[in-house]
């Protein structure tokens, strides 16, 4: 008789806990449908590496959507090299055939010494105001 009623109370546990774990997970997934909603909301750029070309002490960059971009404006640009993080801020000489050009000889050759061909363009400026 007693055997009985351990094992029911076993069986009866084991219900609770799986109505319990279901309740568990169905919450979490609810929850996590909510986070993907409102993040859906949230736009989020993911920027491809763009492809740097020298010609002399001038930089040209492709592969890389230049349309909000104007001559004169200010760009930041980062490169990883041996677990260093190098960042560059210039300015953008000319657009053409969705190309960047950029005319920095001190870039240029940072770039040449270290033989960098992708970069990751991270931000953009606005034209500066010198005073």
């Amino acid at each position: 008789m007693s055997l009985r009623i351990v094992r029911f109370t076993i069986y009866k546990q084991l219900i609770l806990d799986s109505k319990s774990l279901f309740f568990t997970v169905f919450v979490s997934i609810f929850l996590f449908a909510i986070f993907l909603f409102f993040i859906s909301f949230v736009r989020i750029d993911f920027y491809k590496p763009a492809l740097i070309n020298f010609d002399n002490d001038e930089i040209y960059i492709s592969n890389f959507s230049s349309e909000k971009l104007q001559p004169n404006q200010y760009i930041k640009f980062s490169y990883l090299s041996n677990e260093e993080v190098f960042q560059f801020e210039t300015k953008i000489e000319k657009i053409l055939d969705s190309k960047i050009y950029i005319k920095d000889a001190r870039i240029a050759s940072e770039l040449k010494s270290k033989n960098i061909n992708l970069l990751n363009i991270s931000m953009f400026f606005e034209e500066k105001v010198l005073w």
